[in-house]
């Protein structure tokens, strides 16, 4: 019986948008902030895999919720990916009584 322990979340396999790719630390950030302006409520990540950072968003279970958000970024970014990797669960709605 857990009652009273921490839930504990675990990944699963999903996809993200990844819509900035480039060797400069700043532009990453940069690129990021302007992201979370337009979409506050997404979650982004940015990954450094040498010699670039990598600037992802979202935790999309399927292919096909993951390209709606691709869509949506193509006037604002470009070199837009669906990557395939380990996403987090969603954020728990705390108002939802």
């Amino acid at each position: 019986n857990n009652a009273g322990a921490p839930a504990t979340f675990i990944s699963s396999n999903g996809y993200r948008v990844q819509f900035f790719s480039g060797s400069s630390r700043a532009d990453a950030y940069n690129a990021q902030a302007r992201f979370s302006h337009k979409y506050p409520d997404l979650r982004t990540y940015v990954v450094y895999i040498a010699p670039n950072f990598k600037v992802r968003a979202g935790d999309y279970r399927t292919r096909m919720e993951a390209n709606k958000l691709l869509e949506e970024l193509r006037p604002m970014f470009t070199g837009l990916f669906i990557i395939s990797e380990k996403i987090n669960p969603p954020k728990l709605d705390k108002n939802n009584d």
